[in-house]
């Protein structure tokens, strides 16, 4: 695998059991009971923290925890579930929970990586719930691994919550994704807006399923979903459904999802500008992707992800 995301930090974590007990940072009890049952992490309110807090899971075996982050009232916060495997036959299950107080605002990211092995299976569940107020906007990021699943769910339970969802795959050789994007409006007065980005060579899949629920009681609602494929070979495969559930007719619901091969009529426009078929293509696919790359507004990450898809 090539680079890795990486970050300095000055904070400092106290790690502790519910009945107490602390542990040294970097005792193997501490990293047994992290990889096996997850930690909670609470954020007081009005906190501001400028660095990104990234939350790495990387395994040879099997990590199953199941991790909480509570984000206090006016907090705002970044956070990054980085889960990465390097090792053949390594195994990630991840649960996360996020719990966003009123008028919180959080960036968010799950960025799978890993070396690419037909032994490696990603796997993560994350739900985000919102109360009144709060604004998250969350990006989905994965490359490497021969399957790689990802569950994001977002719950606006209070009203005047917002969210802004994003997902990119840019996929070769036979790897598979599987992403489900989950939003449900629970609540009078809420906004969601998601996209999602495909870019599909050889012979790999994806299955992305985007599922809006607009509940009886959130009448104001206002949702979006748009998806975009390219498929670049024959073999590739682009599995969309997006599905979309109301059961308030005062709300705005909308959706769209398409798959095709590169433009042609792009190519050759710009092969008529003096570009060669390489460059021309490059150009095609960076600014497809743009959108769901720069949606995301965590420092570094917007341009490692840039370097993952150079390599590819």
């Amino acid at each position: 695998m090539h680079g890795v995301l990486a970050t300095n930090s000055d904070l400092v974590f106290v790690w502790h059991d519910n009945s107490g007990q602390s542990f040294p940072e970097a005792s193997t009890l501490l990293r047994t009971k992290v990889s096996q049952d997850g930690f909670t992490i609470d954020i007081q309110d009005d906190a501001v923290i400028t660095e990104p807090l990234i939350i790495l899971t990387s395994s040879a075996a099997s990590n199953t925890a199941k991790n909480v982050v509570n984000i206090g009232k006016r907090a705002k916060v970044q956070i990054v579930e980085y889960i990465m495997a390097d090792d053949n036959d390594a195994n990630n299950n991840i649960a996360m929970t996020i719990n966003c107080g009123a008028e919180s605002n959080l960036q968010h990211c799950i960025l799978h990586q890993a070396k690419e092995s037909a032994n490696i299976v990603q796997q993560s569940i994350t739900s985000i719930n919102q109360d009144k107020d709060s604004n998250v906007t969350s990006n989905i990021f994965s490359f490497g691994a021969a399957t790689s699943r990802i569950e994001l769910a977002i719950a606006l339970q209070g009203q005047n919550a917002t969210c802004e969802a994003a997902y990119l795959a840019y996929t070769h050789e036979s790897e598979t994704q599987n992403v489900l994007l989950k939003i449900d409006h629970l609540v009078p007065h809420c906004t969601s807006k998601s996209l999602a980005r495909s870019i599909l060579k050889d012979k790999s899949i994806t299955d992305f399923v985007g599922r809006i629920v607009v509940h009886p009681d959130a009448m104001k609602s206002f949702a979006d979903l748009q998806i975009k494929n390219i498929i670049c070979s024959p073999k590739a495969q682009a599995n969309n459904r997006p599905e979309l559930e109301i059961y308030n007719d005062d709300v705005h619901c909308s959706h769209g999802s398409s798959t095709g091969q590169m433009n042609e009529e792009a190519l050759f426009y710009m092969r008529s500008r003096g570009l060669d078929a390489a460059q021309a293509i490059e150009m095609i696919i960076e600014g497809f992707i743009q959108p769901a790359i720069d949606s995301c507004k965590i420092a570094a990450i917007p341009a490692f992800i840039k370097s993952l898809v150079m390599e590819r």
